[in-house]
């Protein structure tokens, strides 16, 4: 009896072995390689979702360094005409003149518009891009002062001015002459400055010139090149009002037709209409003295 109690302690000691045998065998050694793996799985997720999150960093570094880049070009854009209107540019040009003192503006011309695109690095393909340019030429006058022009007249209105009689001028006179209001040079260049500096991107000054009438006043030349963008690809609508696009002026049908623009040749006197110099800025056509022949 006690061998056989003894076999029995030996036999469940020896199923017990072997039962943990079998565990470490069959389960604990298959999980514990399963464990690995999905560690290792894990390290590896870990390790790719570090690279993501850095790469959406860096994106979202890259969305603020784009819109950025937007942002300049969009005002690079806005400084560039999309068009060119000749006639609002050129009241946007003599506009300048008449601010800074000298109205008297004699020409106003404009040539036809160029166009140019551009030749791209691979100096095969051209571009798309296209831009204009057209020339505007500008003469303004200054004064002699010493004749009468719209700038002597203050707040007195033009009827009640009476017309100064043709005279040769008597010796005092001449030794205190009036001196009515002297514009030139500093008027033209600060025009001129203004006209440059308003909408540098687009409009540029290509010459200026000065000519002596040989009358005791300076006629001033301008040369202006203006440019305008046709650009396919742009990040910003283009703006198609504002100063030199929008007309702003007196409307066509409403400019008067009697002679405010310009001299009426009514107002010349006959004496004049053939060999007289032309002042522009003359408020009354001066007329040489008429001296009466004696008859004998």
């Amino acid at each position: 009896m006690k061998l056989a109690g003894k076999q029995s302690t030996l036999l469940f000691l020896l199923i017990i072995a072997l039962i943990l045998m079998a565990y470490i065998l069959f389960i604990q050694n298959p999980e514990s390689k399963k464990i690995d793996a999905k560690k290792y799985e894990l390290t590896q997720i870990e390790a790719r979702k570090k690279e993501i999150d850095q790469t959406i960093l860096a994106g979202q570094g890259l969305n603020t360094e784009i819109e950025s880049y937007k942002t300049q070009i969009t005002e690079i854009e806005q400084k560039l005409l999309p068009v060119i209107e000749t006639q609002v540019i050129a009241q946007k040009i003599q506009d300048a003149f008449i601010k800074h003192g000298i109205p008297f503006i004699t020409l106003i011309q404009t040539e036809a518009p160029t166009e140019d695109r551009v030749l791209e690095s691979d100096e095969t393909t051209i571009s798309l891009n296209l831009m204009r340019s057209v020339l505007f030429k500008f003469q303004v006058s200054g004064t002699d002062g010493r004749t009468m022009s719209i700038l002597d007249i203050g707040d007195t209105p033009i009827e009640e001015i009476e017309i100064p009689a043709p005279t040769e001028g008597t010796a005092e006179d001449l030794e205190n002459p009036i001196i009515y209001k002297l514009v030139g040079y500093n008027e033209f260049i600060a025009a001129v400055k203004d006209i440059e500096d308003d909408l540098p991107e687009t409009v540029k000054i290509k010459s200026i010139s000065m000519t002596d009438s040989g009358q005791g006043f300076m006629l001033y030349d301008l040369s202006v090149v203006v440019y305008s963008y046709d650009l396919p690809d742009r990040v910003s609508e283009p703006v198609m009002d504002g100063d030199y696009i929008t007309w702003t002026g007196v409307p066509v049908s409403s400019i008067p037709k009697d002679g405010l623009i310009g001299i009426p040749y009514e107002a010349i006197p006959l004496s004049m209409r053939q060999d007289a110099f032309f002042r522009p800025f003359a408020l009354f056509p001066v007329a040489p003295v008429e001296t009466e022949t004696e008859t004998p």
